[in-house]
């Protein structure tokens, strides 16, 4: 019940192939570009002054005419133009750096690069160091163990606010690594990436540890805060080491989103529900703030390798359109947050068939109503009862609204108009415009049915300017 009241809190709060040309201003290119695919063998050094290699395959926009081409030995299959020249455009590209899974690759992510580098985007993908990786950007699919990949992932998400952070630091290097190297590049007047990128639009999307990797380059992690990512997109989040109430630390703008699938079946395995996780993350989180659920989605449905193979039997094309609400949602969502494209902010605010939920705190949709609060207003005439009372929730300055009645749950014989989140639900409701009433009435066993279902009809807000 709780859930589902603030879901309805949450939803309600919402409600390029080319020549060389001049350079081009990213925000106003819609069209389509060609894309570009390359792979760099990026440095860096440990703590202990070791030095690592970290493998990056790169997406982005370009002249020259793609092919088809084969990922990883089949991993994966699209259309790029292998090494061919970075398009030049007016103070660079904006930069997405992509933080995989556990065990995953940077070619998890061909679906979506292709795509957003096709719309004016340079994406870049390490292959990250983990203890078990199942797919290389260089070699493809390895020989290790599903089993085994799954026990230790398991083990992972178990781990909750015992997880180590410092065993998985080699994570937030290589992101650094990547940051470092291209961003130096786009300085360096010998380097093909020459004034290609923009280092002041920057932004990471990550896929379940991938999005632990990004959240703690945030300000969830202390100390190790990374001030060039401007923007963070969540995708079946990896928020179990962290205590929701942490977001409020973060400052840029964010985006959450899982698999509706993510919910119960979590649960029989001894995983949190992501949803449940995923929204009090994004309510404790400033706003600008996105939470979307994808429906029929699971944990692999953020992922090459993943969403392709999914069995299509009782929903054919579902995984199709699954792909393509992600591309879509995540694709506005990087549009508005670094490109400032407030066109692309209604496409991020308009619910589809394939999200089960939407919620979204912006400048759009901030509260913009003062609110009037009118307490215990007797409804039951001169001999009213003392549960016969009501609280109003008005926006100011509004002649003609309509009223929503919030009637608490009990099974009838318990409950209270007065609960926190009821008050909250209702002045969320007046802010946005509408009125709101918080209705008590008898409970048993002093009453009997139907005197609490004529006590919810007689507290039915009537108001002139109001229609309920």
């Amino acid at each position: 019940m709780r859930r589902s009241c603030f879901v309805l809190l949450a939803v309600l709060a919402a409600a390029v192939v080319c020549a060389q040309q001049p350079p081009q201003k990213p925000a106003a290119a819609p069209r389509l570009f060609n894309v570009g695919y390359r792979v760099l063998r990026l440095h860096y050094k440990t703590e202990d002054g070791k030095e690592k290699e970290v493998v990056t395959a790169l997406w982005y926009p370009t002249a020259a005419e793609p092919v088809e081409f084969t990922y990883g030995g089949g991993y994966a299959k699209g259309r790029v133009a292998k090494d061919a020249d970075v398009l030049k455009t007016d103070g660079g590209w904006p930069l997405v750096i992509c933080s995989h899974g556990y065990s995953g690759s940077g070619l998890g992510w061909v679906y979506l690069a292709e795509h957003l580098a096709a719309r004016g985007f340079f994406v870049a993908a390490p292959d990250h160091a983990d203890d078990c990786v199942a797919v290389r950007i260089e070699g493809g699919r390895t020989e290790t163990g599903g089993l085994e990949i799954l026990r230790k992932a398991l083990a992972l998400a178990r781990s909750g606010r015992n997880f180590d952070h410092k065993k998985h630091a080699y994570r937030r290097a290589e992101i650094r690594a990547v940051l470092d190297g291209l961003l130096s590049a786009a300085g360096d007047e010998n380097s093909p990436f020459y004034s290609r990128i923009d280092s002041k639009r920057v932004a990471m999307v990550g896929h379940s540890l991938g999005s632990y990797t990004a959240s703690s380059m945030l300000g969830l992690l202390e100390g190790e805060r990374e001030g060039r990512i401007r923007a963070a997109v969540l995708l079946s989040g990896g928020l179990f080491p962290w205590n929701p109430k942490g977001f409020a630390s973060v400052k840029v703008p964010l985006l959450f989103f899982w698999g509706e699938d993510e919910r119960e079946p979590r649960r029989r395995t001894g995983l949190p529900d992501l949803c449940s996780a995923s929204l009090a993350c994004y309510r404790a989180a400033h706003p600008p703030k996105y939470a979307l659920e994808l429906k029929d989605g699971t944990h692999f449905s953020f992922c090459e390798g993943g969403w392709h193979d999914t069995p299509e039997k009782k929903r054919p094309g579902t995984a199709a359109r699954q792909v393509a609400t992600i591309r879509r949602y995540v694709t506005a969502f990087l549009r508005r947050h670094l490109l400032d494209d407030k066109e692309a902010e209604k496409r991020l605010l308009r619910p589809t068939l394939m999200t089960t939920i939407l919620a979204a705190e912006t400048k759009s949709t901030r509260p913009s109503f003062k609110v009037s609060v009118r307490k215990d207003l007797s409804y039951g005439g001169e001999t009213a009862h003392e549960r016969q009372r009501l609280d109003l929730y008005l926006p100011e300055g509004v002649d003609n609204f309509a009223t929503l009645l919030f009637v608490h749950g009990g099974a009838w014989r318990t409950g209270s108009k007065d609960l926190l989140w009821h008050k909250r639900i209702c002045r969320v409701l007046a802010e946005r415009g509408f009125g709101a009433a918080a209705a008590d009435y008898r409970l048993s066993p002093g009453v009997t049915h139907p005197a609490h279902i004529e006590d919810v009809a007689a507290a039915a807000p009537k108001p002139r300017s109001a229609r309920t």
